[in-house]
């Protein structure tokens, strides 16, 4: 994406490689009016992006919104062919539960990567600037939300890997960048979206189910994907699936009440079992860990009625205790086999025990 006078181009980068120390799964921004002073006003919402000097001579400015609106930040790049990569994601910190009642405003927290690929650029907020320089130099700046402080900035010796393009040679990324083009050229040739993901998510090759599933999230046909996360015989499909929707509710506040309510007008969830669906889609404190009630609670949650409730336990399971990663669960699998398979799991995490 260019300005209109061709001054600054905006890059989506993505990591379908999964090298990015942040686990990048989509990138969404807004355009905005140009604020006073600027090249460039651009709202990154998340996701990865480069932004590049293309003057021919002198330096850009471009206003950069972040964190759901909450911060306002403004980058220089002071040269022609200045480039700079942002990154930025955010989810639920460990330990977190969903409360549907409550009153308290509870926000995700955000990571924000800031990297100086090329040349020299000037990053402000909060009345602090940072002088950037790409390696060798100060080429690095890292910030959390939850930490309440400034930037970390760090010298690097070289780019890291992550930030470079990804290698087409890879198996991975081969198969990846293949399904993603099968995509573009399906929904170019006029086939409706719901259509093109459909048989994506279907098909018999595993990263052609990657690319829809993300797809189907990124561009929130929420419903559409429940259908195949509950109904899949492909784990990968509920595994990819369950990380994108905990991408999904990190978004930005709102977001877990959002999927709560439609767990229940569209999926038909009791109250009860919607709030418990949604609390899976969090991460387990430390000190929960600790605890045998977690283990107890999560192997009960096998014997569910509701697939995604079970798909989710299941999930948490295999992290957490790797010994269990042999145990076939199937969530469409009939009551009597989802009985031997909670055995097995309570054979191995016996009541009031950790692993």
């Amino acid at each position: 994406i260019e300005n209109l006078e061709k001054t600054v181009k905006l890059t989506f980068r993505g990591d379908i490689a999964g090298t990015s120390p942040l686990p990048i799964r989509e990138t969404a921004i807004k355009l905005l009016p140009k604020k006073e002073g600027c090249d460039f006003s651009v709202d990154f919402e998340r996701g990865r992006i480069e932004l590049s000097n293309t003057k021919e001579k002198g330096s850009v400015k471009c206003s950069v919104t972040l964190f759901d609106d909450e911060d306002h930040g403004q980058v220089v790049l002071n040269e022609p062919g200045s480039t700079c990569s942002m990154e930025e994601l955010g989810r639920w910190p460990k330990g977190t539960h969903f409360n549907p009642l409550s009153k308290e405003e509870v926000k995700p927290i955000y990571d924000l990567i800031y990297v100086a690929l090329k040349g020299t650029s000037e990053v402000s907020d909060h009345g602090v600037t940072h002088f950037m320089s790409a390696p060798p130099g100060p080429a690095m700046l890292s910030w959390n939300s939850a930490d309440g402080s400034h930037p970390i900035k760090s010298k690097l010796n070289k780019l890291p890997d992550w930030t470079l393009p990804p290698d087409i040679s890879n198996n991975l990324v081969k198969a990846r960048v293949g399904s993603t083009l099968k995509f573009r050229d399906q929904f170019f040739a006029g086939k409706p979206l719901p259509e093109v993901l459909s048989g994506l998510v279907v098909s018999e090759v595993e990263s052609d189910r990657f690319v829809a599933v993300n797809m189907m999230l990124a561009t929130d046909q929420i419903d559409l994907f429940f259908n195949y996360f509950v109904s899949t015989k492909n784990y990968d499909v509920i595994e990819n699936g369950i990380i994108a929707l905990r991408h999904w509710i990190g978004r930005k506040p709102g977001q877990d009440l959002k999927l709560y309510e439609f767990m229940i007008s569209a999926r038909h969830y009791t109250k009860k079992q919607a709030e418990i669906f949604i609390d899976l889609l969090h991460s387990f404190g430390d000190d929960e860990l600790k605890e045998p009630e977690t283990y107890e609670v999560l192997i009960d949650y096998l014997g569910s009625d509701k697939t995604g409730i079970r798909a989710l336990a299941n999930w948490h399971l295999h992290r957490l205790v790797p010994k269990g990663r042999d145990i076939k669960f199937g969530t469409l699998a009939n009551e009597a086999e989802r009985k031997e398979a909670i055995a097995k799991w309570k054979k191995l995490v016996p009541k009031g025990t950790v692993p």
